[in-house]
């Protein structure tokens, strides 16, 4: 008796998940026709979708934002993406600057690569010192940092469900790595990212490298991805390396760089070194490219001892072949490998040479 009654009771009990929790979801960009804002009625069913009052770049939504006069005060994206964009605002109002199309804008929120090599280039095309570049750290597993103004830096987001573990770049392929948590980790040091979350994921790698310049508070570098280095010929370049050259050699020669791929270009016969070939979209070309190529070997040089020990004297690699991109060549590749919008990033190295030839080819 005493059994039925407690199961007729239940039937009145309140259960904690019996109502449908809001699902809010945010995307910057939303171009792919997987993305959520596509298939927000499919979502529906299932949750009580929460809209925010927010752009999603689209185009034609844009366009009626523009004809309309309606102010755009903040705009989110990865920087090759956002300076496509930027490019179609300037063709479509024949303004200058993004300052002049939105002179209310105030943040551009970037992520998804280093930013070294864009920040010039950004800075001309904004043309507002009003408009302030925040970094975010976001990966599809997790968001991992945000800007912090009173560093300028990177810092470590350490109360959002997330176990952060970090493994030494050099130890990431053992068996069983040394694993360092944010409590004695060392400053200066190659890191590859392990998280562990509350949607399942279990000492997961997710790919990237970190490096950290204070531990209190935990602030940090984005340096590349784990997949991303240069060794084909002893040189141990990471991306770090290279986009930090770029950069230095763009602001050197005057110009400034929308893309970049490097891979190595082996030699075809014996007694010949071999170098590095990279292929480069400039914003406007630079008015002597051996400037450029120039400045990119002397950077190298200062940035990494084992890339100045295989240059010097021309015996085990030559200085590097800068081959020109035209405008939008690298957006008519990465539509060409069915990669064009979204999160799609254009791989900027690689070690094998194959997609560097592949793409070489195509530009040519």
């Amino acid at each position: 008796m005493v059994g039925h009654l407690q199961t007729w009771f239940e039937r009145f009990k309140s259960h904690g998940y019996a109502r449908r929790q809001p699902l809010v979801l945010l995307n910057g960009l939303a171009e792919q026709a997987e993305s959520w804002f596509r298939n927000a009625p499919f979502w529906r069913r299932h949750f009580d979708v929460y809209l925010p009052n927010l752009l999603v770049y689209d185009g034609p939504a844009l366009h009626r934002r523009i004809n309309a006069g309606l102010p755009i005060t903040l705009v989110a994206g990865v920087p090759s993406w956002l300076l496509v964009l930027f490019e179609q605002l300037r063709q479509l109002t024949g303004c200058e600057t993004i300052s002049q199309v939105w002179p209310g804008l105030r943040l551009v929120i970037h992520g998804g690569t280093r930013f070294d090599p864009y920040r010039s280039l950004f800075q001309r095309l904004l043309g507002s010192p009003q408009v302030n570049l925040t970094d975010v750290y976001g990966a599809s597993e997790g968001f991992i940092a945000t800007e912090d103004p009173r560093h300028g830096m990177l810092r470590l987001i350490a109360d959002h469900n997330i176990f952060y573990e970090f493994v030494p770049v050099a130890e990431i392929d053992r068996a069983n790595p040394t694993r360092h948590t944010v409590a004695d980790l060392e400053v200066g040091v190659q890191y590859a990212v392990v998280l562990t979350t509350c949607a399942g994921l279990w000492s997961y790698k997710i790919g990237d490298t970190v490096c950290f310049e204070r531990r209190d508070p935990p602030l940090l570098r984005f340096t590349g991805r784990t997949k991303y280095f240069l060794s084909a010929f002893g040189e141990h370049l990471i991306s770090e390396e290279v986009e930090g050259a770029v950069a230095a050699a763009a602001e050197l020669a005057g110009t400034a760089v929308v893309d970049f791929h490097v891979g190595p270009l082996f030699p075809e016969s014996t007694g010949t070194p071999g170098r590095h070939r990279f292929l480069v979209e400039f914003a406007e070309p630079p008015a002597q490219l051996a400037r450029f190529a120039a400045e990119l070997d002397r950077a190298l040089c200062q940035g990494n001892e084992d890339y100045a020990a295989h240059r010097r004297g021309n015996l085990t690699m030559l200085a590097p072949e800068v081959c020109l991109v035209r405008r939008g060549g690298f957006a008519d590749w990465m539509r060409s490998v069915g990669k064009l919008g979204g999160q799609h990033k254009v791989p900027r190295m690689d070690n094998s040479g194959q997609l560097t030839d592949a793409m070489h080819r195509f530009f040519n």
